[in-house]
């Protein structure tokens, strides 16, 4: 493939810190702020129903061979007269489901794939659809953290972080039936405290805690959909 053939891609990420005193010589402070944007476009090959298997006609239905993968009727099935531990079916003749056999619930389903879009392999017909969607990365992260000097032996800092990651993959077919999970968000929030103190010219204490929650949200792409549908 050529370089226009390519799927497009944007990453950009930029941010900006400030730091300084509060109090002269004893308090002080920094902050940073961050944000990244990236798009990444995606091509997938996917199998779906033929033009004719979506009207129930299998006869151009083979396997890799060439050989037809054939359809055999469930409600044909009994015990096989020569082997009586087994149980037979018989095909579908022309190997063609009948239109009255297919549930009303399939051709729903059935309407949410769309059609081929490429010839797909020989035979099989599998990869017979070509798709493309973008996938997304958003990050917006922020912290401050604050030093303050207690006395020239002792000295306390305190730390706050946010960050917020969201991730979106593209949908491929353009609604709810698309196989990739949707993404998900990714929240975190962290705090961290430290204590250090000079016991000594040559002993020094550090006492330090911290607490990171860390949460993921990930909503269904077919999230409020009506089922009786």
């Amino acid at each position: 493939a050529g370089r226009d053939d390519r799927p497009p891609y944007t990453y950009n990420q930029y941010g900006a810190t400030l730091g300084g005193r509060i109090i002269r010589d004893r308090t002080f402070f920094f902050f940073n702020w961050e944000q990244v944007r990236e798009r990444q476009g995606t091509r997938q090959f996917r199998s779906v129903p033929a033009a004719l298997q979506r009207t129930g006609d299998f006869s151009q239905t083979r396997a890799a061979s060439g050989a037809m993968i054939r359809i055999f009727d469930p409600y044909t099935t009994r015990l096989d007269p020569a082997t009586p531990s087994r149980r037979i079916r018989d095909q579908f003749p022309g190997n063609l489901i009948p239109a009255s056999r297919i549930h009303p619930v399939s051709r729903a389903v059935l309407a949410f794939y769309p059609l081929p879009n490429t010839a797909g392999a020989a035979g099989t017909e599998a990869n017979n659809f070509l798709g493309g969607a973008t996938n997304t990365v958003g990050k917006n992260a922020l912290g401050i953290k604050i030093d303050h000097n207690l006395t020239p032996s002792r000295r306390l800092s305190g730390r706050f972080t946010y960050d917020a990651t969201s991730r979106v993959i593209g949908n491929v077919y353009g609604n709810i039936a698309e196989i990739a999970t949707p993404g998900s968000d990714f929240p975190r929030r962290s705090v961290a405290l430290n204590y250090t103190v000079a016991l000594r010219p040559d002993l020094l204490l550090e006492a330090r805690t911290a607490m990171n929650r860390y949460t993921t949200f990930r909503i269904p792409r077919s999230y409020g959909y009506d089922f009786t549908q």
